[in-house]
């Protein structure tokens, strides 16, 4: 899905910015708010018998628009409230208009012929499988934000784990360091592989420091989901991010591919 994903956004673009059928311009609307926020897709069943809201059931009263943020603020499931803040120009100009035209109605929605019709969930399934060109639903673009957020936050611990074991330890230290490679160019100014994964690198770890950055990381995942760590682990984070890791490698943080494209050198050896 995310080697898709470029081609797609730039589809929705279009489409919020353009008059075309409002079920487009609403189901773009949706498709945008999954790639940003990753919210659950909410299913009128849960709506109507526990009172949570998701994509799908989302009202005009869950949402402000400020300037280019949309702001959300609504029951979700399990109790929770869910809190945040989107900020895309786009999206902000389609629904400061749905708001100020039908301020009590279901977001996203319309009237065409005096007739009110409402996206559903299976409508944006629908929609992500005829965009992507995949068998994809709302729950991949879940899967893909955890797995993210997992993996920017053990690439973070495996610098600071590697800056601590390069750090000379003293005079001895630095007397046993400091040689050549076979080129002559000495080992600390030598340029790193131009890749958006970083390859295994050797370092200074003990198997308990690793396991608390792995669960620094599963926390980072849920706080991104809205889960609990143990069901971003389970259900949402690609478990190969933490082998991986483990082995000493992980998405290179200072690459300039984004990091879609980073998560799928690391994972697929797909570069391009």
């Amino acid at each position: 899905m995310a080697s898709s994903l470029p081609r797609v956004r730039g589809q929705v673009t279009r489409e919020l910015r353009g008059d075309g059928p409002p079920r487009i311009r609403a189901l773009a609307a949706a498709f945008r708010m999954l790639d940003l926020a990753s919210l659950r897709i909410g299913s009128e069943r849960y709506a109507d018998t526990y009172g949570s809201h998701g994509l799908s059931t989302l009202l005009c009263s869950h949402v402000t628009v400020r300037g280019d943020e949309v702001r959300l603020d609504f029951p979700a499931k399990s109790g929770q409230q869910f809190e945040g803040v989107i900020t895309d120009a786009d999206l902000a100009t389609y629904l400061r208009a749905r708001l100020r035209e039908r301020p009590a109605a279901p977001l996203l929605s319309w009237v065409l012929d005096d007739i009110e019709d409402v996206v559903s969930a299976a409508d944006i399934n629908d929609f992500i499988r005829e965009r992507t060109g995949g068998e994809f639903t709302a729950k991949d673009f879940r899967t893909l934000r955890g797995t993210i957020a997992a993996a920017q936050s053990l690439a973070q611990s495996l610098t600071e784990s590697l800056a601590a074991s390069e750090r000379p330890a003293g005079p001895a230290a630095r007397r046993s360091t400091g040689g050549a490679g076979s080129d002559g160019v000495p080992a600390s100014l030598a340029a790193p592989p131009a890749s958006a994964a970083r390859p295994p690198r050797a370092a200074t770890r003990s198997r308990r420091s690793d396991d608390r950055a792995i669960a620094e990381a599963m926390r980072q995942a849920a706080d991104a989901l809205g889960n609990t760590p143990a069901i971003a682990r389970t259900s949402y984070v690609d478990p190969r991010v933490v082998d991986l890791f483990r082995a000493g490698e992980t998405i290179d943080p200072a690459s300039r591919v984004s990091v879609e494209t980073a998560l799928r050198a690391l994972l697929l050896g797909d570069t391009e």
